[in-house]
């Protein structure tokens, strides 16, 4: 966290340092040293800022990106058209015409800011007309302040439609063709916007030679030749694939990170893609060089942001992983978000979001195997370094103020929020009440405290017990799931949900009992025996009284903290939350840990038919016994109300 000092010095201390960025190179982190022998002929990939980005990453604390002068556009269309004459020596007549538009968005608050990131478009918070020095986390703009709402800059298709009552100014109009790289190149060159001076032209001798590999627009009718290309180089078609890497018990392999948004620019040409099953993207637009490339953990499932503890308006947007200014990428290759080593730091969320990104798959496709409701689309998710890694919560906030905005008892819960999560100082907390109003978090993940949380089973585990309750709330509705919050925001005692036997314990009795049973449950399918070593049963805050769970014996740690989950340790203060009950209605009727005093004489209880017991008017454990037992066989009856009665219930 940054250090407590009048706003105006932290400025003064950004501005500073982007001054120190570029004019020195004696300091390794804060430098960008360019390859000197880089030519056109060098046939390895090359990133031009790949180590400076990794060493930011390592830090707490966010980056400024720095800009350079103005640069002149090479696609406005007088450019493109005298690019045309140049290489093919006539008139262009229509063959030049505007496809697309660089805009300004001027959002006057966070609400019109909220609305403004929905759009389906790549969104910048520097102008586009400056050359990028380094991409950062944030850019202060001219006269506003760092916690002022920025304007937003972002090339467009022509028949973009602006969202209404947003402030929208067009910039320029523009002629981008998708693949037409001598055109292309010629309009860079006559703007001075080659870098590495003509080696296009070097390499392919002259505009005559390449004629018959990239036909004229206004003969062919189309920009687009990318299957006409002879051997196409992911060098200028950027290819490559994101992975993430495992913290098992034995395996630290990478595997995939699939349905993730990636974003391609090189000055105004834009290109967005999703990575496939594979983790694999290609962009079948021609890039000339120096394109940066980054990724945004945002699909129609859901968007994984970071709380800030200033430039509030940053956590509106999802969490982004710059992966550096690249030439001569090779194809395939591979961006890797390697296990952090440390909480708390910007690498560890990054490897947070790409677990959870990933995970919300999973889960999605356990639920659809289990018959279980999947939670609400575009479920927002927040990241925090406040809490620790092994903490989450699920409001549902989001949704509850977008569907009834004056609903009771969400301020009281925003500021929960604000407390409790949120990594802004006293001074900003107005302003996050604000921006939380604004947008607020249905699911938050912590990425502090003890790094041993963030092993790959047990963070997983944490995304699905958060997202099981987003699948109860899509069942049981606002007003449900805001009495659910107040009533753990009220219950006080020991523990984690505070003390039993309350007007609010029979609420939080289900819903967590319910969750802690299926994050353990499809962390158990998904991970199996490679499942790693967690305490629980005691009191984590203090780490006192623990009892550890290992897999053992064909067993997974997960399956035998359900198993042996014995309701009668009262030394655990949340020992009344129902943890192993729902696996012991699941589970063969034969109990592997006998130490649980538990006697399960019930098997074969469905997932499907346990959720299905859920209800807006099932209101607590004992109202959903009486429902679950409505739904039973005569002989299971009386078997499940005996396992009930084993718990408290």
């Amino acid at each position: 966290m940054l250090p407590k000092m009048p706003f105006s010095r932290r400025l003064y201390a950004y501005i500073l340092m982007g001054v120190v960025f570029i004019s020195f190179s004696t300091c390794k982190k804060d430098t960008i040293v360019y390859p000197e022998n880089f030519t056109a002929n060098n046939p390895k990939p090359v990133c031009f800022d790949c180590d400076v980005i990794n060493s930011h990453y390592e830090d707490t604390i966010d980056h400024p990106t720095i800009l350079g002068g103005d640069i002149k556009n090479p696609y406005l269309l007088s450019n493109m058209k005298a690019a045309y004459l140049g290489v093919y020596h006539k008139d262009p007549g229509n063959a030049i015409w505007v496809t697309h538009l660089y805009m300004r968005f001027s959002p006057r608050n966070y609400l019109e800011l909220s609305r403004l990131e929905e759009e389906d478009i790549a969104l910048f918070d520097y102008p586009l007309h400056r050359e990028l020095i380094f991409e950062g986390d944030y850019y202060v703009q001219q006269g506003k302040s760092m916690e002022d709402v920025p304007d937003y800059y972002a090339v467009v298709d022509k028949g973009y439609k602006i969202p209404p009552g947003i402030k929208a100014t067009v910039m320029d109009e523009m002629y981008i063709p998708d693949n037409d790289p001598l055109l292309e190149n010629e309009a860079l060159r006559i703007t001075g916007n080659l870098r590495n001076e003509n080696e296009f032209i070097q390499k392919n001798g002259g505009s005559d030679d390449l004629k018959n590999l990239y036909p004229d627009p206004g003969e062919s009718g189309s920009d687009n030749n990318f299957n006409l290309l002879p051997g196409k180089s992911c060098g200028n078609y950027p290819s490559g694939k994101i992975v993430v890497q495992n913290e098992l018990l034995t395996d630290r392999s990478y595997r995939p990170v699939t349905k993730l948004k990636v974003v391609i620019r090189r000055l105004f040409k834009v290109d967005k893609m999703y990575t496939d099953i594979n983790g694999v993207f290609t962009s079948k637009k021609y890039f000339r060089n120096k394109y940066t490339i980054h990724v945004h953990f945002k699909n129609d499932h859901a968007a994984i942001s970071r709380m800030r503890p200033w430039a509030l308006h940053e956590q509106f947007f999802p969490v982004k992983i710059n992966f550096g200014k690249w030439d001569n990428l090779d194809c395939g290759h591979e961006f890797r978000i390697n296990h952090p080593e440390e909480s708390g730091k910007i690498s560890t969320s990054h490897w947070c979001a790409a677990i959870t990104h990933n995970g919300i798959q999973e889960y999605l496709q356990m639920c659809k195997m289990e018959n279980i409701a999947f939670p609400p689309e575009n479920v927002q998710i927040m990241l925090s370094q406040k809490q620790g890694s092994g903490n989450g919560n699920t409001y549902m906030m989001n949704k509850i103020m977008a569907s009834d905005p004056a609903a009771i008892g969400v301020e009281i819960l925003i500021t929960d929020v604000i407390l409790f999560w949120s990594p802004v100082g006293a001074g900003l907390s107005l302003l996050a009440m604000e921006a939380f109003k604004a947008r607020s978090p249905d699911v938050k993940y912590g990425y502090g405290g003890d790094p041993a949380y963030l092993t790959t089973d047990r963070y997983c585990e944490l995304v699905y017990h958060e997202l099981s309750h987003a699948s109860h709330y899509s069942v049981v509705g606002n007003k449900w799931w805001i009495d659910f919050g107040m009533a753990e925001s009220k219950n006080n005692g020991p523990g984690f949900y505070g003390q039993c036997c309350t007007k609010y314990a029979d609420r939080i009795a289900l819903a967590e009992g319910w969750s802690y049973f299926l994050g353990h449950y499809m962390a158990d399918k998904k991970w199996g025996l490679q499942s790693t070593l967690f305490p629980e049963h005691g009191n984590l805050k203090t780490n006192e009284n623990l009892l550890y769970y290992v897999t053992e014996n064909n067993i997974s740690s997960h399956i035998y903290f359900l198993e042996s989950y014995n309701p009668f340790r009262t030394i655990d203060q949340n020992y009344w939350i129902p943890k192993g009950l729902f696996y012991d209605l699941y589970d063969p009727a034969i109990e592997v840990f006998n130490g649980n005093h538990i006697v399960d004489e019930v098997s074969g209880i469905k997932c499907s038919q346990m959720f299905g017991a859920m209800a807006k008017d099932v209101y607590g454990i004992d109202e959903y016994k009486k429902r679950l037992i409505a739904r039973c066989g005569p002989e299971e009856k009386v078997t499940v109300q005996d396992l009930f009665r084993q718990y408290g219930y």
